[in-house]
């Protein structure tokens, strides 16, 4: 009897020979202290200890441009905020969160838990959102100085560079201005040198 004259496998049943082998699931790598694919995340700390948290990714490149770089920042940072919220949510933890981009002209977003918000008579909260919003404004007050200042810098880097431009041009034009004399002193010279001597 051949595969084709078999009679047909009841509903639902399919016969051996049409039995694929299943494809073995390949297992991800994880990051941890034996696999540090991507290095640690840096600026994280346990009280004054350090604490590892690998990160899962490489990092991304940095933006090229401030506009860039601003539109990036807003359209990251809700991604954040919703986490933190979950976070909050989830576990009933402390956590307050506070974020400002260099180069955006509005106020810097701040999130708190609501646990945190919940706690009475906690003055250090108000203490807290108060220091990060004079962190902030100093920030942004030094780079806009410092960037003023190296704007200034440069316009007098570029009034000096014109000045020796104009003097190394003045220059020029009196050193061809002496060699035309020169040229035109020894041509004198040599027509008089061919004049016949004056008769005595």
């Amino acid at each position: 009897m051949t595969f084709l004259d078999r009679p047909a496998a009841p509903w639902g049943l399919q016969p051996a020979c049409a039995k694929f082998p299943s494809t073995p699931s390949v297992k991800k790598d994880r990051v941890n202290a034996g696999n540090p694919r991507f290095g640690l995340v840096e600026g994280v700390a346990k009280g004054g200890a350090a604490f590892d948290i690998y990160r899962e990714k490489a990092l991304p490149k940095p933006c090229t441009t401030r506009g860039e770089s601003t539109k990036m920042f807003h359209k990251r940072l809700p991604v954040i905020v919703r986490r933190c919220e979950q976070l909050s949510a989830e576990t009933g933890c402390w956590l307050y969160l506070a974020t400002a981009h260099p180069n955006s002209r509005s106020p810097f977003v701040h999130y708190t838990s609501q646990r945190l918000l919940q706690e009475p008579s906690f003055p250090l909260l108000d203490e807290l959102h108060n220091t990060a919003n004079k962190m902030f404004y100093v920030l942004k007050n030094t780079q806009h100085s410092t960037a003023s200042s190296l704007a200034t810098d440069l316009h007098n880097t570029n009034e000096k560079l014109a000045e020796a431009q104009l003097e190394a041009n003045q220059l020029r034009a009196e050193l061809e201005r002496l060699s035309r004399l020169a040229k035109e002193n020894r041509l004198t010279e040599d027509l008089l040198s061919r004049l016949p001597p004056p008769a005595t």
